[in-house]
């Protein structure tokens, strides 16, 4: 298995909860407040949309017009939710890297977590335009793992361990970030502490228990 492949598949919607800022709790009061320009209602509405909640039918179309009223104000959620529909060419837009990366920077420059790890994954790979470059990415990775972003803290973890985007090589820290993220459920950085318990590395003790717990529960996933 190659470990890069391990963190190539982490680009996703964000799963941020909804707002519940009394006044948009209602779907008729949301709808209201999303014609009236509330930009945390129309992102509210737009993930309702997406995701089939509040009663509404699910309906990505209708889910992209309203994260693009929201991106419009500067919302970074809608901002990163519709740089992920222009990446996979879904809610009737046409598949466009370049727009996806346009919309990552401004969520990620706004200190969102999903943006700085979904621009990460574009430097990376050099998708988007961007110039493929590890550095970047790492630093992005670090910012979005500092906010306790799973992925971003098992796609550090990793970069740690090989020494990628010129980071030294660094088994301990690599541990703490697979740990960091495998407490949170992350598949990859779950097997990845299981081979560092395998062979005791990163300070781990070895133990075989926890490696095959590790190990295995990549599987289940």
């Amino acid at each position: 298995m190659s470990w890069i492949n391990s963190i190539v598949n982490l680009l996703f919607k964000s799963a941020s909860a909804l707002f519940s800022r009394p006044g948009v709790k209602e779907v008729s009061e949301m709808v209201l407040a999303a014609n009236s320009g509330d930009a945390d209602a129309q992102f509210n509405l737009g993930f309702s949309f997406e995701n089939g909640l509040h009663g509404l039918p699910q309906d990505h179309v209708k889910a992209v017009h309203f994260y693009k009223l929201a991106a419009a104000q500067g919302h970074a959620l809608g901002q990163n939710n519709l740089g992920n529909y222009y990446q996979f060419g879904d809610g009737g837009l046409q598949k466009d890297h370049h727009e996806a990366a346009r919309y990552y920077k401004l969520a990620a420059a706004q200190g969102n977590a999903d943006g700085q790890l979904n621009l990460g994954a574009f430097y990376m790979n050099g998708l988007g335009g961007l110039e493929k470059d590890d550095r970047e990415a790492a630093r992005l990775f670090q910012l979005a793992a500092d906010q306790g972003n799973a992925i971003a803290q098992s796609n550090l973890g990793i970069y740690l361990r090989d020494g990628l985007g010129d980071l030294p090589r660094d088994d301990y820290k690599a541990a703490h970030y697979f740990r960091l993220a495998a407490d949170q459920g992350n598949a990859a950085a779950q097997y990845n502490l299981g081979q560092f318990y395998a062979y005791g590395r990163g300070g781990l003790r070895k133990n075989d228990h926890e490696a095959y717990g590790g190990l295995t529960c990549k599987g289940r996933k």
